[in-house]
């Protein structure tokens, strides 16, 4: 919303009527200069949101909220505050700089997506490869832990078979 105020402030000051503006825009003059970049800043804030939004859905939905989400999610925000002024002014090598760091945050968001489906570790310990949940039976003549089953663990409650 800030971005077309702004977009229709330049638009203003660049010299387009105000009735052409509240009209059907059929008749707008080529996008240039200031007034071009602003146009150009809001088609790419929307680009961006597209690849944005639907991750930060996926984890929402999925119920993933850590702390890679939410920083990844921070740094994309802030990245996109600061990549408008850039954008809009034409600062050329900061522009890229910031693009590339908001582009980091949304890397951050897919490793913790991806990260979310790994079982969780507790640290200090190594994985024994035991099926949470279940009783681990040793085969006889074999290496505990290697050729051990996995027996799921059933209560039964009275009256049950």
């Amino acid at each position: 919303m800030l971005l077309l105020a702004m977009q229709s402030l330049t638009s203003l000051i660049s010299g387009v009527s105000i009735n052409v503006l509240v009209g059907d825009r059929s008749d707008l003059p080529a996008a240039e200069g200031l007034r071009g970049r602003a146009a150009r800043t809001v088609n790419n804030s929307v680009e961006g949101m597209v690849m944005f939004a639907p991750l930060v859905v996926i984890a929402h939905l999925a119920g993933i909220s850590n702390d890679l989400t939410v920083m990844g999610a921070t740094i994309y925000f802030w990245s996109r505050v600061a990549y408008v002024p850039c954008y809009m002014f034409g600062i050329p090598w900061i522009r890229s700089l910031v693009f590339g760091v908001g582009l980091a945050g949304l890397i951050m968001i897919i490793v913790a997506l991806f990260g979310a489906a790994q079982p969780p570790t507790i640290p200090g310990m190594a994985p024994t490869g035991k099926v949470p949940g279940s009783i681990n039976v040793n085969v006889p003549g074999k290496t505990p832990g290697k050729s051990s089953l996995a027996i799921p663990a059933t209560t039964q409650t009275e009256g049950s078979n």
